[in-house]
């Protein structure tokens, strides 16, 4: 999912929704610089103070997106060191870079929940009956 979609699903103000459609903006239009920028850089370079930028990027849902993002460049980039060191044009400086990579890899595995399935139970009236607004 995109980041601009995970911001049109979340129920904001529309002042705020607004400004998250702006923040998005600025993250998509240079993905792979500002992905891994501070609140204060994206601050500096937008204008938009950095607490409206904190809240923006610690919001659950970005949040989430903005760390399966990284979590994807970083196998990628595993990937690509693996295939250097395999080359044979390797530095000492490779190898601790592949051991770094793998390390954080190691440690953010995040646990699959593509076959999660969510189910709303209508609440119970005082009678036993469902009350889902049908009678």
């Amino acid at each position: 999912m995109k980041l601009n979609e995970i911001v049109e699903s979340l129920d904001l103000p529309p002042e705020k929704k607004n400004l998250y459609r702006n923040l998005c903006a600025v993250i998509e239009n240079n993905i792979e610089e500002n992905i891994a920028k501070t609140p204060f850089e994206l601050s500096r370079e937008t204008g938009v103070p950095y607490d409206k930028w904190v809240e923006f990027l610690e919001t659950t849902e970005v949040n989430g997106w903005v760390n399966e993002t990284i979590r994807i460049i970083t196998k990628v980039a595993q990937r690509k060191k693996l295939q250097d060191l395999t080359n044979g044009d390797t530095t000492t400086q490779d190898v601790n870079a592949y051991k770094v990579l793998n390390d954080y890899n190691a440690t953010t595995r995040q646990t699959d929940n593509s076959n999660v399935v969510i189910l709303y139970m209508p609440e119970k009236d005082t009678n036993g009956n469902n009350n889902n607004g049908n009678g």
